[in-house]
């Protein structure tokens, strides 16, 4: 995996609570608003993963097409498997 270097390449970087009361509340607060999104890191390649606050590239998992991609970044953020449509 490697880290995308055009930004045509990756979706916006998710915004970030900067100041909270305590370190726990940060971390709920950072936890709530962090997205996961897949990029095209080379071409064939999808690699899900975040923006931590610092704007670094977290990588989760590579995949060989954008709706595997897709369907990991919708269950990673809080959506439910995708069934298998009926033929």
């Amino acid at each position: 995996m490697r880290e995308a270097n055009n930004i045509d390449d990756r979706l916006p970087t998710p915004v970030f609570i900067q100041q909270t009361a305590t370190k726990e509340a940060e971390f709920h607060l950072a936890k709530e608003v962090m997205k996961y999104v897949y990029i095209r890191s080379e071409r064939g390649l999808w690699t899900v993963g975040f923006y931590d606050p610092s704007g670094k590239w977290i990588a989760e998992s590579d995949h060989k097409s954008p709706d595997d991609a897709a369907k990991r970044v919708h269950y990673l953020n809080g959506g439910t498997a995708m069934e298998k449509e009926a033929v």
